[in-house]
């Protein structure tokens, strides 16, 4: 599972600047944390490709200011840059602290003090500073929804109670990690997105509709930070040859809205989670099914 992200916005004005962010990038790398020495870019296509994308991923944001320009009551102005990616984390609501020069006056968004902002005069001063105020951070808090199937955690036996008959049932669960410390995943969704049915070499189609939470029968739920949920993978009534999959509620009679139902066969699933705050999460299982309860095999693929 990967580690948490660190974006270092560093002022690279000489070889002085970037030999410290190097060394602060050493620092979280040695730590076991996925740092980002985040590289000066000169293009609107750049910053997309490159600070956008990698701020937006980050689990934490640290700056290292350094003077610039002179005011004339002996105080310097900071990096434009470092200051732009100050206001992208903001707006973004990374956590994270900041380091400045001690002459830099604090102007624009820097005087709002939204990060804790720690003046140094040396490099010594700098790396004193660094490991007491990111020892907090934890390596393994990540934005990120992981998906998991555990064998032993089968639904066996229960009363399918909206069903005429009310035939028992098994049910096989997926499992959503929230892999963030202190982040909750809100509005979680649950999807099958595909089905290739390995032996007939056959993709077969599946229409876009939520799965359900389960034993909530729900197709929307959250997920408190380092906390679990399950959504329903499948679903076999006893006495059948055949596997369902428990969606929301459907009122049309349309077949193109109908979830497929599975018989004897070898087949790859993908299925995927999407939350309003968190990236989409997927992972492809497989399914060997031969036509009875006891012969199912249902596991991840390493991803």
């Amino acid at each position: 599972m990967r580690k948490a992200r660190v974006f270092i916005s560093c002022g690279q004005g000489d070889a002085r600047e970037k030999g410290i962010g190097l060394k602060v990038f050493d620092h979280f790398d040695t730590r076991g944390f996925l740092p980002y020495f985040a590289e000066r870019v000169h293009s609107p296509e750049s910053l997309t490709e490159h600070v956008f994308k990698n701020l937006s991923e980050s689990e934490y944001f640290l700056f290292i200011d350094f003077e610039r320009e002179e005011f004339t009551d002996d105080k310097t102005r900071g990096s434009l840059f470092v200051s732009q990616e100050i206001a992208i984390a903001t707006y973004l609501k990374i956590p994270g602290v900041g380091f400045y020069e001690k002459r830099i006056k604090r102007e624009g968004i820097l005087n709002y003090q939204i990060y804790n902002a720690i003046p140094f005069s040396d490099e010594a001063e700098l790396y004193g500073q660094l490991e007491k105020v990111t020892g907090e951070w934890d390596v393994n808090s990540v934005n990120e929804l992981r998906l998991s199937h555990n064998p032993n955690n089968v639904s066996r036996n229960y009363i399918l109670r909206n069903h005429p008959q009310k035939p028992k049932a098994d049910w096989w669960h997926i499992e959503v990690q929230n892999r963030h410390k202190s982040k909750h995943a809100l509005s979680c969704l649950a999807y099958l997105s595909s089905i290739e049915d390995l032996r007939s070499q056959k993709t077969i189609e599946v229409p876009s509709i939520e799965l359900n939470w389960s034993g909530l029968g729900v197709s929307s739920v959250n997920i408190l930070s380092d906390r679990k949920r399950e959504f329903d993978a499948f679903y076999a009534i006893h006495g059948e040859d055949r596997l369902r999959f428990s969606t929301r509620a459907i009122t049309t009679t349309n077949p193109r809205y109908k979830m497929p139902v599975l018989g004897n066969g070898l087949y790859r699933l993908q299925y995927f989670v999407v939350a309003d705050n968190f990236e989409l999460a997927d992972q492809t299982f497989m399914l060997d099914f031969k036509g009875n309860l006891q012969s199912i095999e249902f596991y991840a693929l390493d991803s």
